[in-house]
């Protein structure tokens, strides 16, 4: 037999047992069904700085701020809970405990598209809490909007959530 039918043959054999591998594979994945399905991609929606600033006066919202500790302490919005990571702790787990399944969220940013926040966003979801919503344009737009601003270090806002929680 000359080189080039063994080649053929060689490659023919490798496209039919590729194909039957695939098949295998997909067949496998059919008999699965629903467990396929895409895991649920979370996108909150935007409160802006007024709606923030209205459901804080009421008591309806629950505000977490997702920046650093330096950015949190350079300003934040009054009654804000910090979660940022300080090495070897975390408040995250503290917000959680805070954090009713039945409040809203909102979780500021530095601006617009804060990555913390949108990732916040998810984690607060998956601990079942429905109404997570981020505040449009982050901190840049409520000192903008000239609202009330807190400086420092302020543990009376979890305080008073852990008060509730009792």
């Amino acid at each position: 037999m000359s080189p080039f039918p063994q080649i053929c043959f060689r490659m023919l054999c490798i496209a039919v047992v590729g194909t039957l591998i695939g098949l295998g594979a997909t067949w496998r994945d059919w008999e699965r069904g629903a467990q396929l399905r895409k895991p649920e991609v979370f996108v909150p929606r935007i409160m802006t700085v007024k709606q923030v600033e209205q459901e804080l006066s009421t008591g309806g919202v629950v505000v977490l701020d997702a920046r650093t500790r330096v950015e949190f302490e350079a300003g934040h919005v009054p009654g804000a809970l910090a979660l940022f990571s300080a090495p070897g702790q975390s408040l995250l787990g503290e917000a959680r405990r805070c954090v009713s399944q039945d409040a809203e969220v909102v979780l500021v940013g530095v601006r617009e598209r804060d990555l913390n926040a949108l990732r916040l966003a998810q984690r607060v979801r998956e601990w079942g809490v429905p109404r997570v919503r981020i505040m449009k344009g982050g901190m840049v737009s409520w000192k903008a909007a000239g609202f009330e601003i807190d400086k420092g270090w302020d543990m009376g806002p979890i305080l008073r959530l852990l008060e509730m929680d009792s």
